[in-house]
């Protein structure tokens, strides 16, 4: 195998872990996203089932229960200020790491493919241990 043969090959693999790299930091993302987006719908369902509840004439009357729901709607103001914040932040978070990924495998190429390297190895010795 010639110089420029593995040049070239080093290249591509550089190339292909990249675009590797830009997947997995997308995938993440995505996957963030869902998690806050399922969160963010839990809760909603949750206020909703609780407002019918308490839209019930025979619940509502009752003054222990007139108490309670002004807790209760405390209580959902903050935690909903608390869920919409926690998902922004997530989805900050993963959207910063995702970028710094795909930063990294632009300007350290060579790097992002010796680790992927190392880590095939690692897994083929770790099968061909089996």
């Amino acid at each position: 195998m010639s110089v420029n043969s593995t040049t070239e090959a080093a290249a591509a693999a550089a190339e292909r872990t990249g675009q590797a790299a830009r997947r997995v930091a997308r995938g993440v993302s995505h996957a963030a996203q869902d998690s806050a987006t399922t969160l963010e719908r839990e809760w909603a369902d949750l206020k909703a089932d609780l407002a019918e509840l308490m839209s019930n004439p025979a619940v509502r009357d009752l003054p222990e229960v007139r108490a309670l729901k002004e807790k209760l709607q405390e209580s959902f103001h903050r935690a909903s200020e608390a869920v919409a914040d926690a998902s922004h932040d997530i989805s900050r978070r993963v959207r910063h790491t995702a970028a710094v990924a795909d930063e990294y495998a632009h300007e350290e190429p060579w790097k992002v493919a010796g680790i992927a390297a190392l880590a095939g190895l690692l897994v083929g010795v770790l099968i061909a241990r089996r």
